[in-house]
Formats: structure tokens, sequence, C-alpha cells
């Protein structure tokens, strides 16, 4: 390799690394967090992001600096602790690149791996969109119809949950909140020929959205509605200003499809989760530090809305 393709390599990794460091939770969306009744605790180098309600959250990630490794099991030690108390799954997302000595640290104090996903990125100049003139793709409104609600949350359950039955009454209620006071979140519906056949989730902050809880039903799948999806939320936060646009891959199969559109692979997230037992009971005040205070509870009853790190899936 000459020096000139060397230098243009660092470069480029250096770009990456910094588009990925704009992925990671901005103040802004922890205040917008704590206002919808979400916890953020500083755990040493980790941040943990709890929530009575919200979808995909209730897990910690590391922040930069993360430390040596002392200091991390140390925190980990206090992580266990901490969910143990509020009887939680311990769960650790992050992005590889960024903390490349952490997965091993983590396989060190015994934590499991679930998954390791690609994370895709795609800047507004990038976009390639796709369209269906047979599919009618719509925002669910607040006055949104039931039945609207019912497709939403019935795909939701069937594909991206893989659970069977009817969504309850509280589940539909508990998405009109969602839908209802949802700030910069937006849930998509497509319909084809009058029939449910997709949903879709984006959120925004800062000129950065996240695209996650992507499906489509399994007779529908091939046809080109996940891109037609993705297009239509994406048109519309472009429109609004917004000029990066990321989400983590479940498989392959989705990873090519959000390519079509423009995503390019920029880096891996991974995803450990603790099932042993919690530490003996050590209490350090010091090590633990309440950076933002829930809400009102009144103010929070019911889903919020609120997505971890997004990881979406046709």
């Amino acid at each position: 390799m000459r020096s000139d393709e060397r230098i243009a390599l660092v470069i480029d990794s250096t770009i990456e690394l910094d588009l990925l460091r704009r992925l990671e939770p901005a103040p802004a969306w922890l205040a917008d967090f704590a206002a919808q009744g979400g916890e953020v605790i500083a755990v040493g180098p980790f941040r943990a992001l709890l929530h009575p309600d919200a979808l995909g959250l209730n897990y910690a990630a590391p922040t930069e600096p993360l430390g040596d490794a002392a200091e991390v099991m140390a925190a980990l030690d206090q992580l266990r602790r901490l969910f143990a108390e509020r009887k939680l799954l311990l769960r650790l997302e992050f992005t590889e690149q960024l903390f490349p000595e952490l997965a091993g640290w983590l396989e060190r104090a015994r934590f499991t791996r679930e998954a390791r996903e690609p994370v895709l990125l795609m800047g507004s100049d990038e976009f390639r969109p796709s369209a269906d003139r047979q599919l009618y793709i719509r925002f669910l409104r607040p006055d949104a119809d039931e039945s609207d609600l019912l497709a939403f949350q019935s795909i939701f359950r069937e594909v991206l949950l893989r659970q069977r039955g009817q969504p309850s009454p509280e589940q539909l209620a508990q998405l009109r909140r969602d839908v209802q006071r949802a700030d910069r979140r937006w849930h998509a519906l497509a319909t084809q020929d009058s029939r449910p056949v997709g949903i879709g989730f984006v959120s925004a902050t800062t000129g950065i959205c996240e695209l996650a809880r992507i499906g489509t039903v399994a007779s529908a799948r091939r046809r080109g509605i996940g891109a037609a999806l993705v297009s239509f939320m994406l048109q519309d936060r472009f429109a609004q200003g917004d000029t990066l646009t990321w989400l983590a891959a479940e498989n392959e199969v989705a990873q090519a499809l959000y390519e079509k559109v423009g995503f390019r692979p920029a880096g891996t997230r991974l995803y450990y989760q603790w099932e042993g037992r919690p530490p003996s009971p050590n209490p350090s005040p010091d090590f633990m530090t309440v950076l933002e205070e829930p809400a009102a509870r009144a103010e929070s009853e019911g889903s919020s809305g609120w997505d971890s790190p997004g990881r979406a899936g046709e």
C-alpha cells in the first residue's frame, strides 16, 4: 500500500469514528429522556438509562474515556447491584469501534453476548429513495383510528417480538399515548390494498435520525416494502433538516435492503447481558451519580415511545 493510500485510510477511519461518536446519546436527548420519566445514572465510566415503561430501554452503555480494566470491573459490580435492586436484567449496548477493549472485559466478567450487528450510516446526500405506488404509507396521527393502532401493534408483536395473539386493550392504549405525546418520534404504517403489511419507527435529535422497529408481515416480504417504508420516513426527516441517519441491521437480508437505499456499514454494535447473581452488597455511594431525575410519574404513565439505539430488521 502506498503512503498516500495509508494516509487516506487513516483519514477515512477518523471520519467514521467521528460519525459513530455523533450517534451516542446527546445531552438534549438525555434531558428529553428524563423529562419523559426516565433516569440517567452515571456508574463509573458507564451510564445507566432506566425507564419504567419504555420499550428497549433499561440498559447501560459506556462513556468516553472508558478507563482501565480495574475501573471497568468495579463499575460492572455496581451495575449488577443497581439492576438487581430494580429487578431488571442488566444489558449493555455499545459500538465496538469506540470501545475496542470492552468486549474482552465483559467476557472476563462472564457477561453473555446477545448479538453483534452492523451499524449502518447514511448522509442525506447518499440517499437513494425507493417508492412503491401500490403502498399507502403514513405516520400515525394523535387521532389515529383504532384500526391503525391495532394494525401497527399486531405487526410489531408478530414480526419483531415474535408473539402470537391480538394486542391487549392496555397495549393499544399505551401505543395511543406514545403517538399522542411523542416528541421527535414517529410511527409509520404501510398498507397495500387496505391490508396492513409493514411498520417502521423513526426518532430524531440534533440533526440525526435513527430508524428502528422496521418489519413487514411474512406474506409480503421480498417485495420492496421495507425499502419503501425506510424511504418514506427518511424523505420526511431529510426534508426537515436532518443530515445523518443510522440503524443497526438485525441480519444480512435486512442489511442488503438498507444498502439499496444508500446505507453503508460503518461499525458494529455489540449487545451483552448478565444473567448471574449480583455481587454481595458493598455499596459505594460516591461511585454512582444520578445525572437526571425522572419527571413526575403523573406525567409519564404508560409507555414513552423511547427506544434504545436502533435494531432494525425487515
